[in-house]
């Protein structure tokens, strides 16, 4: 069963909250955007940092937003762990996947895109397909009651 959960007005990102199951993080501040791999220790607190941010791995992702109120976190995963303290959970029903294509291909050491002028920042790991190309492979879900649906990321993929 998959499930989802949120917990709302949070000061900050609970401590440990990337230590477990997510694999890479694209996180955004109004002067920034990274993507982390968050093997290592100094990455996952990196990316808290980030007023806003989604981290996955195979079997989860959490999104999470600093609003005036304080931090908004969802977290989606394959399993029925809600987060900790959650205030709304509710299940999904799984839909197929697919991938989402990212910028630019890689040359040498380096994924370039000749519409924008630096190298993007994608993270250490990231094998490329034959084209040189990299995705997200994403998940579909419903939630059954409304009939909405959404998608999760899942992992980087060569394409």
């Amino acid at each position: 069963m998959s499930l989802i959960s949120s917990r709302q007005e949070l000061d900050r990102l609970p401590d440990g909250i990337l230590d477990t199951g997510f694999d890479f993080a694209m996180v955004e501040s109004p002067a920034e955007i990274c993507f982390l791999n968050l093997h290592g220790a100094a990455e996952r607190e990196l990316a808290r940092g980030f007023p806003a941010g989604c981290a996955f791995g195979k079997t989860r992702e959490l999104r999470w937003v600093r609003r005036v109120s304080g931090y908004h976190l969802v977290l989606i995963r394959d399993d029925d762990q809600p987060l900790d303290q959650a205030e709304d959970r509710q299940n999904l029903e799984p839909h197929g996947q697919d991938k989402i294509l990212l910028w630019g291909r890689k040359q040498g050491a380096e994924f370039l895109e000749g519409r924008i002028p630096q190298p993007l920042p994608y993270p250490g790991g990231a094998e490329a397909g034959e084209k040189g190309r990299l995705a997200v492979a994403i998940r579909y879900y419903t939630l059954p009651e409304e009939g909405v649906r959404l998608f999760r990321c899942v992992e980087l993929v060569p394409a």
